[in-house]
C-alpha cells in the first residue's frame, strides 16, 4: 500500500503530544484530497496498539487511503549546528506528504552544513525537517509567518505565546541572534539556542 500523507507524533514515557493538533492537520490533508469520511480519533485509535510506556519514541502514522498500523521508533535528537540557506520559490509541501522528494532534492545543497534553511522568493520558511524561531535583539522569539509546512509544535508554541508570526526576509536576519528548531519530536525545552550566524551565506552585516 502507497499512503499519500504520514503523520510523526511524540511519545514519551507512554504519552503522546499534541493530539488535537495532529488530528487537525490530519483532517486538513484529507480534506485536501476529498478522504473526510476516514479521519480518525488517535486517542480511540492509538488506544488499540500496544504502546511502549517507557523512553522517547517516533510513532509514525502513515494514512490515506485508509490508516496504517502505528510505527513506534525509538528517537535521539540529530545536533544541527549549521543551516545553509536554500531559495526554492516553486518547492510545495503545505501538507505532511509521503512523497518528500522536492524538499530532499534541496537537501542535496546542503555542502558542509548539518541542514538546509529554505527561503521562497527570499523569505524564511523552514529547514528541511523543523520550523524555525529566531530571537530578535530585544528578545522576542519570532517564527516566519510563511512556513513550508506548520507544524505542531510551532503552532503549540504560538498558541502558548512563547513566541509570534512575522515575515523574516534574508536581510532582516541582522536583527537576530539566535533561533532555535523544533517540531514534533523537539519541544520548545529541549531545543538548543544556536547563533544566528551559523546559518551560512545569510549576508548578516
Amino acid at each position: 500500500m502507497i499512503y499519500k500523507f504520514f503523520e510523526s507524533i511524540r511519545l514519551c514515557n507512554g504519552q503522546f503530544g499534541n493530539l488535537p493538533l495532529h488530528e487537525e492537520r490530519m483532517a486538513r490533508a484529507l480534506q485536501f484530497c476529498g478522504e473526510e469520511s476516514v479521519y480518525p480519533d488517535l486517542n480511540l485509535y492509538l488506544d488499540g496498539f500496544d504502546v511502549p510506556q517507557k523512553g522517547l519514541y517516533k510513532c509514525r502514522i502513515s494514512y490515506s487511503p485508509g490508516i496504517a498500523p502505528p510505527e513506534f521508533v525509538p528517537y535521539q535528537l540529530k545536533p544541527i549546528k549549521s543551516l545553509r540557506l536554500v531559495e526554492a520559490a516553486d518547492c510545495s509541501y503545505a501538507h505532511k506528504f509521503a512523497d518528500r522528494s522536492c524538499i530532499n532534492k534541496l537537501l542535496e545543497q546542503r555542502q558542509d552544513c548539518d541542514d538546509i534553511l529554505i527561503t521562497r522568493n527570499g523569505f524564511l520558511s523552514d529547514t528541511s525537517y523543523c520550523n524555525i524561531i529566531l530571537r530578535d535583539k530585544q528578545g522576542k522569539w519570532i517564527t516566519p509567518s510563511t512556513p513550508l509546512l506548520p507544524g505542531t509544535q510551532r503552532q503549540s508554541i504560538l498558541m502558548q505565546g512563547l513566541a509570534e508570526e512575522r515575515e523574516v526576509h534574508i536581510a532582516d536576519l541582522k536583527e537576530y541572534n539566535l533561533f532555535k528548531l523544533v517540531n514534533a519530536m523537539i519541544t520548545w525545552e529541549e531545543a538548543p539556542q544556536i547563533p544566528i550566524r551559523n546559518i551560512i551565506n545569510s549576508h548578516i552585516g
